[in-house]
């Protein structure tokens, strides 16, 4: 390109600049406009792939940076006359002016540089472009995990571990699958932080991984919001809680393991963590929820090898074995999940002896056992005058169930127990 040439393209475009520049309102409302349609079908729900969401970014970024009204020259600029190296054709200088704060924050950011959004990730980003972008995920590749576990290094262990969640027909289904495999990605990520992982009490070159759960779920509290975009904040709790249980829920199926009709005070276990699945919020049902956490667990125990790994090797065979049977025991457990959520509701309720037994492979709900009628308990005339006069005895609305449970269960003597001693005299006043 000859020097002449250059500067009529430079007139050219400065030309067209100025006059965009007198209707800069117009132009701005425009551009975000188509920008906001073509984002929109490059999405973090969509099945674009990420170099298809940045290629769109990119390309907007470009036309801003060249028609941007906000920052227009009063006069052209100067022609570069020194001629490219390679080509030896001479350049019209190109604009590095950001996107103003108020695009940016249209754009769901809140920094006033594009740079920042090209770098966020979309929550169907592959464990690949995790690491390429994300420092606590590259430490991940190639790491040893030393455990009698594991055979594989702890990223193709991860990779392995969602190649098993995609093919579950429960997952791959599930309209919260991204978010399902975004937990697969960053479950275990929680391993290289030291305060994840301890030196084996009996083998110094060997590592355990106590807490690494807790870790893990700490760390991606963090992660979550620094490099990635769109998520939901209900997916992002969710993705945060089944990290944060995946370990949990395996402890609660060696107890299953071992007796798989669990009644009253054994079901104590089983209570504790449905209560800490409880809280993760959203639309989800618990059974739901349940669901996914043992599918992240199956995954988990078959992603201790993969088909590459040499099944001849004693240790790799040790733990297919162990793998095999502990996800036996995983399905067992989730066929039982919709009694055993009964029983523990059963429990909460008063029912003490509440529990599930197993018949011909078919789970159900233990039967109550009948309660000898004592000289404590009170007839069911003087419980109803009772609770007639529960508004007069000071307590609170939400405690009328308990005062009645222990009223029923106990008599009068029970309700010191239950915390209710200050209505024992008026009580007593009523049944005489």
């Amino acid at each position: 390109m000859n020097k002449e040439i250059a500067g009529a393209i430079e007139l050219d475009n400065w030309a067209v600049r100025s006059t965009l520049s007198r209707f800069r309102p117009v132009v701005t409302r425009i551009f975000l406009l188509i920008l906001r349609l073509d984002l929109r079908f490059c999405g973090s729900g969509s099945r674009f792939s990420l170099p298809d969401r940045l290629t769109t970014v990119r390309f907007w970024r470009r036309i801003w940076t060249a028609f941007n009204p906000q920052n227009m020259p009063t006069t052209p600029r100067p022609i570069d006359e020194t001629p490219n190296a390679e080509t030896g054709d001479l350049s019209v200088p190109s604009s590095t002016t950001d996107l103003p704060a108020d695009l940016a924050h249209d754009l769901g950011d809140t920094s006033d540089k594009m740079t920042d959004i090209l770098e966020r990730l979309p929550i169907t980003a592959s464990f690949e472009e995790l690491a390429t972008r994300i420092p606590e995920v590259r430490a991940m590749v190639g790491m040893d995990q030393r455990s009698d576990f594991h055979s594989l290094t702890l990223d193709e262990h991860t990779k392995e571990l969602v190649r098993q969640l995609a093919a579950n027909p429960f997952i791959a289904g599930h309209p919260k699958r991204d978010a399902i495999i975004l937990a697969g990605n960053l479950h275990d990520v929680g391993k290289t932080s030291p305060d994840g992982q301890q030196v084996h009490p009996k083998d110094p070159n060997k590592r355990q991984y106590v807490g690494h759960e807790k870790e893990s779920a700490r760390m991606i509290a963090d992660i979550l919001p620094r490099h990635f975009v769109e998520i939901s904040d209900e997916d992002k709790a969710l993705i945060i809680g089944l990290a944060g249980l995946h370990a949990s829920a395996l402890n609660l199926l060696n107890n299953f393991t071992t007796n798989n009709q669990p009644k009253g005070k054994e079901l104590g276990s089983y209570d504790d963590f449905v209560a800490k699945v409880e809280q993760i919020p959203g639309t989800l049902s618990l059974e739901e929820k349940l669901r996914i956490i043992f599918s992240l667990n199956r995954a988990d125990k078959l992603a201790g090898y993969n088909p590459e790994s040499d099944r001849s090797d004693p240790k790799v065979a040790g733990i297919i074995e162990k793998s095999e049977k502990q996800v036996r025991g995983l399905d067992e457990l989730e066929k039982a999940l919709p009694v055993l959520i009964q029983a523990i509701i059963a429990r909460r309720g008063g029912q003490q002896d509440a529990g599930i037994v197993c018949e011909d492979g078919v789970y159900k709900l233990r039967e109550k056992t009948s309660k000898p009628t004592t000289s404590s308990e009170l007839p069911e005339a003087q419980v109803q005058a009772v609770m007639a006069q529960y508004g007069t005895f000071g307590l609170q609305p939400d405690q009328k169930v308990a005062f009645e449970e222990a009223l029923r269960n106990g008599g009068v003597p029970s309700l010191g127990k239950a915390g209710f001693g200050r209505a024992i005299g008026a009580v007593r006043k009523i049944v005489g």
